[in-house]
């Protein structure tokens, strides 16, 4: 709203913040069955770092996708579990940097949700991905290089002796050297056509 004040901007969320201003926010479980309050239809949606919070992804997206222009653009953001660093904690420690090994009852964010699955869940809900860009990490990544390179290469050999999934050039795009060094990626989607 700040960087386009001329737009009509919604939100919606299980509990609302304390001083929300003139914002137009409802508060909703997107992940009940019930519709939606809005009926507008929308030409951006995004979800940032939410997708994982929800028991029901699919049906949470897939109400994200009733309100989407046909036109639209959604983009969400997750938390990249695929980077050097993560990989070394989770082999070592059976877990992620963001998530610890015992989850509490009450925690929000519980749900690890791997790329791979995300968009599954997405192709499954109407969307189709147009791309996907990996947040540039902080200059301490770069630290994991040494283990980086060989995780890279035995990834990039795997890619391109597996039959199974999209073509090679299409999984190094999903997976690319960035993918190693980064906390957080972003996926911009679009309605894919109805059948």
């Amino acid at each position: 709203k700040s960087f386009f004040p001329e737009c009509r901007t919604y939100g919606a969320d299980i509990v609302l913040p304390k001083d929300h201003g003139d914002h137009d926010l409802i508060q909703t479980d997107l992940a009940d069955e019930k519709p939606l309050a809005f009926a507008e239809k929308f030409s951006l949606i995004t979800s940032i770092s939410g997708v994982m919070e929800f028991d029901n992804t699919l049906n949470y997206l897939r109400k994200v996708r009733e309100r989407m222009a046909e036109s639209g653009l959604f983009i969400v953001t997750n938390d990249n579990l695929v980077s050097a660093r993560d990989r070394c904690l989770y082999l070592f420690t059976g877990r992620f940097r963001q998530y610890p090994i015992y989850v509490e009852d009450d925690a929000p964010t519980w749900k690890i949700l791997p790329l791979q699955n995300l968009l599954r869940v997405l192709h499954d809900s109407g969307f189709k991905e147009i791309e996907i860009r990996y947040v540039r990490g902080k200059w301490t990544e770069w630290l994991w290089l040494p283990i980086a390179l060989p995780i890279y290469l035995t990834q990039a050999l795997s890619f391109a002796i597996s039959k199974k999934g999209p073509p090679y050039k299409e999984k190094a795009k999903r997976y690319p050297f960035a993918s190693l060094f980064s906390r957080h990626y972003l996926i911009i989607c679009r309605p894919s056509e109805r059948t």
